[in-house]
């Protein structure tokens, strides 16, 4: 399994709450609620390394489940994220 030693995958489950936006008093419709998200990812070791510390790329995307708790109407779509890391 030489080839795939570089990759690792991950998974999570998300929650998120906010609290509905108001302006002047006033709150709108529109806004706040509690979601759910499932997050897979993939970190690919970069081939560089600093005292024993390992560098790496991940990906991920957070795919919403559960938006029946939000407030009003919202459209939530997949969020991409990708970063580099450093292990210390």
């Amino acid at each position: 399994m030489l080839l795939l030693d570089p990759l690792t995958p991950g998974l999570e489950l998300n929650y998120r709450w906010a609290a509905q936006d108001k302006f002047e008093g006033q709150g709108f419709r529109d806004s706040g609620g509690s979601i759910v998200y499932l997050t897979p990812s993939l970190r690919v070791t970069l081939p560089w390394a600093a005292e024993g510390h390992r560098s790496f790329l991940r990906g991920a995307v957070q795919v919403p489940l559960a938006t029946s708790s939000l407030n009003g109407f919202q459209d939530e779509d997949p969020i991409w994220f990708v970063g580099i890391g450093y292990a210390f």
